[in-house]
């Protein structure tokens, strides 16, 4: 699932412009802020552990991407997946290909794309109700892999040039659909949240970030009320600003945590942007600060536990629809 991963929003590189630390080698994933913060923690960032022995960092990529970027230096990791795995390094979106160790084993494939379709792949809903899986890619041989991969399994899809992004295939058939999934699992919360609503007939409105497929899920929120056929930019805001609040409570757990801890754990942009947040959550009555000799302490208020306890409840409705999930403990 990894080396998946990894072709789809990963790279590996080498900067031999010397600084103060000299050359260094990077193997790096980049992610959406916030929605896919759970994954890095749940599942990207332990895979990194549990194959390679090694502790990888994230940060927010920019402002004005508003992504996270994981990343790990390592001349051994990068060798190893340069060399002998055979990945190329630099850019490589259009020259990407399913290694040719995996050509043997139909269960090595279906793992290669699950990690793939993590990162590269979507579930979504045309039309609030139609479902589609969608993959894509620059490299057409890559998606040839994939469609023979596809045909393999008996799932009827569509293969096509799109726009900007190379080539996709799609699955809209829900037998097909049905099919694809019990072999390549959705791996990814947010395609997985998706899918659980569209199996409870609820739909999956888009626009929407984590926080609101948690309330349609647990019926905290009526579906009526994000079916419009334009969200405003206030309403965008706002559904953003509650998936971040999300994340920070989560971060937060149930043990207090220093500001500093908090706000780099929660991949924050910047410190401006934390103490924006955190007057909003003590505003909304998630969190209690405090004040001591180490500076500013924070832990959540009954309120604040409340919403994990909604977040956990999430997890395990997303646990039954995705059998990797179901492996994966929140806390």
């Amino acid at each position: 699932m990894e080396m998946g991963i990894d072709l789809g929003d990963g790279s590996i590189f080498h900067s031999p412009v010397t600084s103060s630390r000299g050359s260094y080698y990077v193997y790096s994933i980049s992610q959406r802020f916030p929605d896919e913060w759970f994954g890095i923690e749940l599942i990207i960032k332990p895979l990194i552990r549990q194959l390679y022995n090694l502790t990888p960092k994230s940060k927010h990529s920019s402002l004005s991407r508003n992504g996270i970027n994981v990343y790990t230096y390592s001349k051994g990791l990068f060798f190893f997946k340069n060399k002998v795995l055979g990945l190329p390094s630099g850019p490589r979106s259009r020259v990407i290909v399913m290694p040719p160790m995996l050509s043997h084993s139909i269960d090595h494939q279906a793992r290669f794309w699950t990690g793939f379709q993590y990162s590269d792949g979507s579930f979504y809903c045309s039309g609030l109700t139609k479902p589609v899986i969608k993959l894509t890619s620059s490299s057409p041989r890559l998606l040839r892999s994939l469609c023979h991969f596809a045909s393999s399994l008996g799932v009827e899809f569509s293969f096509g040039r799109e726009h900007h992004i190379g080539y996709s295939l799609r699955i809209l058939s829900e037998q097909s659909i049905m099919k694809w999934v019990e072999r390549v699992p959705l791996l990814n919360p947010v395609h997985a949240a998706r899918f659980l609503l569209w199996g409870s007939g609820t739909g999956c409105p888009p626009g929407l970030h984590i926080s609101q497929y948690l309330e349609l899920a647990l019926d905290l929120k009526d579906p009526s009320e994000f079916e419009q056929r334009h969200i405003s930019d206030q309403a965008r805001r706002r559904y953003l600003e509650e998936s971040v609040f999300l994340v920070s409570l989560a971060c937060i757990g149930s043990k207090q945590i220093a500001f500093d801890e908090w706000w780099h754990r929660a991949n924050l942009a910047n410190a401006e942007h934390a103490i924006m947040t955190l007057d909003s959550l003590v505003k909304e009555g998630y969190v209690r600060k405090s004040l001591n000799v180490e500076g500013c302490s924070l832990e959540l208020t009954r309120r604040g536990f409340a919403r994990l306890g909604d977040l956990d409840a999430f997890w395990e409705k997303l646990q039954r629809v995705s059998p990797v999930l179901a492996a994966i403990s929140l806390n």
